[in-house]
């Protein structure tokens, strides 16, 4: 037999309406299904990661040639399309089921890469860039939210850590495809993985959450029943969440996020961490890599792949400790990590002129990767999870997306400029600086998520 436990939340860090319910200790089979359903909707973040560095990959194609502002347009292209799709995905998963919106995405990365693959001109690259970033903008949105809405409490941490964890390993697997083939092969090397990704989604049910607010209250058994695989537990549940849906009206609007006080906390938490996400230093850092490791004489190789072996290590340690020690423990972690490489790499770029010291820079570019994916690169994820109840979440995850991919053009653009203005070292001083301030941030604004479960 199963036993009970009690959720219980800090009460004076639980986000509003945040659902609580008594949960099971399950046996290990017993969660396999919600593992399942985990993983599969994760793919769409190794998709993600496949498309946000292909453009740096196999350029130009063997039948044309384009410059580089050319090659820059197609780069902000994709940028431009994730953030057109990150509000209206959200309202779409909530229209049509969140299974059917992962699917589309599927189909939208497809038709990139055929896009790609027989691309002769720019404008033909243009649009699968942009048929790119919407399917990227909206995996962040519709992703996280088929993961909140299968698992329970005690698992969300682990599975939604793991998107991010994913996007990395979709770095990486782009990286080495790129180096060992052409334009061609590495547009099919990624639509198969596109293709992996839809077809894992097609053989899972719709979320149970979705499929009651439709009112198709079979199917929504059938689902609990698919992802829980307890009879007494499904019960409880589906009054639970039929319970909550008579409460809060499904389909929240925009207006209704801005100006409902009970969102105003979670939403101010939220914002602030995908932007502290953006303009932690994660940029500036990636783009003098080639430079900090040729000093170093590292191969152009290396340098593409290590710090992605790097990212991916810590980031499984994560998925394995974040229930453990909870968020805002790995998320300070994490920006006082940053805080001391950034540090680190001003000092060495105000002095570079009197040391050839290579190890220093070399060794703060691995801690900087390091601290990013222990936490302020995976956990806002998480809190987009977790912050926001049900009735809310497609328009929460779709502005809050369309905030993140804003910074990331603002920070994309400006840094160059910054640089050449300032120089890396008043730049790195800079950003260490807007770390001390993030750190703040997470301390004092940021609520806890994580549960605890106490067995009765």
């Amino acid at each position: 037999m199963s036993e009970k436990v009690s959720i219980i939340v800090n009460a004076h860090s639980r986000p509003p309406g945040m659902v609580l319910m008594e949960e099971k200790i399950r046996k290990p089979e017993q969660r396999r299904n919600q593992y399942i359903g985990g993983i599969a909707a994760s793919l769409n973040g190794f998709c993600a990661g496949n498309n946000t560095t292909i453009p740096n990959q196999s350029l130009p194609s063997p039948s044309f040639t384009i410059s580089t502002l050319e090659e820059a347009a197609v780069g902000a292209t994709l940028m431009f399309g994730a953030t057109l799709a990150a509000i209206p995905s959200g309202k779409c998963a909530d229209l049509f089921g969140r299974k059917i919106a992962l699917l589309l995405i599927g189909l939208l990365y497809l038709s990139n890469y055929i896009l790609i693959a027989c691309a002769t001109n720019l404008l033909v690259l243009l649009i699968a860039r942009l048929f790119a970033g919407v399917a990227l903008g909206s995996s962040c949105v519709v992703a996280p939210m088929y993961i909140a809405e299968i698992t329970e409490e005690s698992l969300r941490g682990t599975l939604g850590s793991s998107f991010s964890l994913m996007l990395t390993l979709g770095i990486l697997y782009t990286n080495v495809i790129g180096v060992v083939t052409e334009w061609l092969g590495l547009a099919i090397a990624l639509a198969l993985t596109s293709g992996a990704a839809a077809l894992s989604i097609l053989f899972l049910p719709e979320t149970p959450l979705y499929l009651i607010a439709e009112e198709r209250f079979g199917k929504a058994r059938k689902s609990l029943m698919f992802y829980r695989g307890d009879e007494d537990q499904v019960s409880e549940e589906l009054t639970e969440l039929q319970k909550h849906l008579r409460e809060h009206q499904m389909g929240s609007s925009i207006w209704d996020l801005f100006t409902k006080k009970c969102y105003r906390k979670p939403l101010i938490a939220i914002l602030g961490v995908f932007i502290y996400q953006q303009f932690c230093g994660i940029n500036a850092v990636v783009f003098n890599l080639m430079p900090i490791f040729s000093a170093a004489n590292i191969s152009p190789w290396v340098a593409a792949i290590v710090p992605n072996l790097l990212t991916i290590f810590v980031g499984a340690v994560l998925v394995l400790m974040v229930e453990k020690k909870g968020r805002k423990f790995f998320m300070l972690l994490s920006s006082a990590a940053m805080t001391v490489s950034l540090t680190g790499l001003a000092i060495y770029f105000q002095f570079s002129s009197a040391t050839n010291n290579v190890l220093v820079p070399t060794a703060c570019v691995g801690v900087f990767m390091a601290g990013f994916a222990l936490g302020i690169g995976p956990i806002p994820w998480v809190l987009l999870i977790e912050l926001f109840t049900a009735e809310i979440k497609g328009v929460a995850s779709g502005v809050v997306a369309m905030t993140g991919w804003i910074s990331a053009m603002v920070v994309t653009f400006s840094y160059p400029y910054l640089k050449e203005a300032f120089g890396s070292a008043m730049t790195f001083w800079v950003l260490g600086v807007f770390n001390v301030l993030g750190w703040i941030f997470v301390r004092f604004v940021v609520p806890e998520t994580k549960v605890q479960l106490r067995v009765k």
